[in-house]
């Protein structure tokens, strides 16, 4: 309940701040005008739900983004718009209602992107872009979040973008039928093709907004971190970033979460298509909600046309960007199932281990239950986060590109049974402390605004660093240095790398 009071007082804030001022913000651009709100202390614009692409709606459905088209009139900008098409938000451990999407609207309609950009901007002036993709595991998410908002970013001198795409079946379904009549010669992925078709539109209007079109920062936690390491490596995304920060998540080692091959994509999707007794046809014309009755459970599709192969593309040092930042926190993917015991995990690990020498199993020293949750919470925030944060700054690193690594440790408020959880970082790195329902000290303020800091410096030149924050060295791959992040900062060698060797050997 207190939750929930706190939603509705945060979109209470959004309608009273639209009425702050008696004449609105005004953006002209070649697609029509656009009308906009002020916030609360008038210091920023907010532009809501500008569209980028057509409605994915009735033949649209299951098909790549249409360009948006040229409006008459003022388009009002005035609140958020609908989240993408995904059953109903549900309070889930440690991710409270400040985590989820709003209960409403909800809608196929989502190809939306809310802009915030200084108030009072000179004419001819471009900043630089920060634009953020939500996670949600490609199943839920939306840009609405009042925890990704980009009030803070920019008062910090940045125009700061958030953006939803399709998830769940209508962004991800691959069908051979879908294959054959697609212009890509491929299906699925059609939630990645919103994000390309996002930043086109960016690349083309931002600067009408005060934005530099050509500096332009991707950044995105979990489902958003893998979605940016698909863009990194889609031949359809060039030229439309340079810099990147890939937040809890990440797609270079072997055999990664949250994606597949188009072969095996296909076949999911026929299989979907049998189990439920349901034909492709149906897929495209039934009720949107009637279709959310279904479980659903894809990724990202490795096909070569949309999305190549991230980790042949790294080595390759082909990749669309080299200037990035990548970490990950120090419980993330701890609290998605409980621990086991000694034993019962040692059985776990015989099965499991693909090595010999079971490397794994010689961790288990003492052999006890201490022991064995211990590896299990290092093996959980590894798997599918950190061993892939450590990769991409390794292989961005061997051919020569500018890494930044960072491990988050801060418990949110100095005390939270679920630790430095999955998520926890954001609200921090991007200045929301004050959208998140919780008890923060002062030691949680200062430390989001240095953490703001450095991304906003990210963002405008690449480096994260500024005098009056602690030196972040690049990583290489000799000093293979990470920023341990808490109420103090501290530089060490990266703590995992034993781990992660371990999981490179054994994937």
């Amino acid at each position: 309940m207190k939750n929930l009071i706190f939603a509705i007082f945060l979109a209470t804030c959004f309608i009273q701040c639209a009425e702050n001022k008696d004449v609105n913000p005004t953006i002209k651009t070649p697609y029509g005008i656009y009308e906009g709100v002020y916030s609360c202390d008038n210091s920023v614009e907010i532009f809501w739900g500008v569209p980028f692409a057509e409605p994915p709606v009735g033949n649209l459905r299951f098909q790549p983004p249409q360009k948006c088209q040229p409006f008459d009139g003022i388009k009002k900008c005035l609140q958020p718009p609908s989240s993408p098409m995904q059953p109903k938000p549900q309070v889930n451990n440690c991710w409270t209602l400040d985590f989820q999407i709003p209960e409403s609207p909800i809608s196929e309609d989502c190809l939306y992107l809310n802009i915030w950009r200084p108030a009072q901007m000179q004419d001819n002036q471009k900043l630089p872009v920060m634009v953020w993709i939500h996670g949600g595991g490609f199943v839920s998410g939306s840009g609405t979040l009042p925890i990704y908002g980009g009030e803070t970013s920019a008062k910090n001198g940045v125009i700061f973008i958030t953006l939803s795409y399709r998830v769940g079946i209508f962004g991800f379904l691959a069908h051979p039928q879908l294959t054959e009549n697609s212009q890509f010669n491929t299906s699925g992925n059609y939630g990645i093709l919103d994000q390309i078709e996002a930043l086109k539109w960016i690349k083309e209007n931002i600067e009408f907004f005060g934005g530099d079109k050509d500096n332009v920062t991707v950044l995105g936690q979990s489902a958003g971190a893998y979605s940016i390491n698909a863009l990194m490596v889609s031949p359809l995304a060039k030229n439309l970033f340079n810099k990147a920060i890939l937040q809890s998540g990440g797609m270079v080692s072997k055999f990664p979460f949250l994606s597949q091959n188009i072969q095996a994509a296909e076949n999911y999707g026929v299989d979907f298509c049998q189990k439920n007794g349901l034909s492709l046809e149906q897929l495209k014309t039934m009720p949107a909600e009637d279709l959310l009755k279904y479980p659903f459970y894809q990724g990202v599709t490795i096909d070569n046309k949309v999305v190549c192969n991230p980790r042949e593309i790294f080595e390759k040092g082909e990749q669309n960007c080299k200037t990035i930042i990548t970490g990950y926190t120090e419980t993330d993917g701890c609290n998605f199932e409980p621990y086991l015991n000694a034993e019962k995990y040692k059985q776990l690990l015989m099965i499991s281990s693909k090595s010999d020498d079971k490397e794994w199993i010689k961790c288990l020293v003492p052999f006890d239950d201490s022991t064995a949750a211990n590896l299990q919470k290092i093996r959980n925030r590894l798997s599918g986060f950190g061993f892939e944060s450590f990769f991409l700054a390794h292989l961005n690193s061997l051919i020569g590109g500018n890494s930044y690594m960072y491990f988050f440790k801060r418990v949110p408020g100095g005390k939270n049974k679920y630790g430095a959880f999955h998520s926890s970082e954001i609200a921090y790195v991007l200045g929301n402390l004050d959208k998140w329902d919780y008890n923060f000290t002062e030691n949680d303020k200062k430390l989001s605004q240095n953490l703001n800091n450095y991304w906003i410096n990210f963002a405008k030149n690449g480096n994260p660093n500024s005098d009056n924050l602690v030196n972040w060295p690049k990583f290489s791959v000799e000093n293979q240095e990470v920023l341990n992040i808490d109420t103090v900062f501290n530089v060490s060698k990266f703590g995992d790398l034993k781990y992660c060797k371990i999981m490179e050997t054994e994937l």
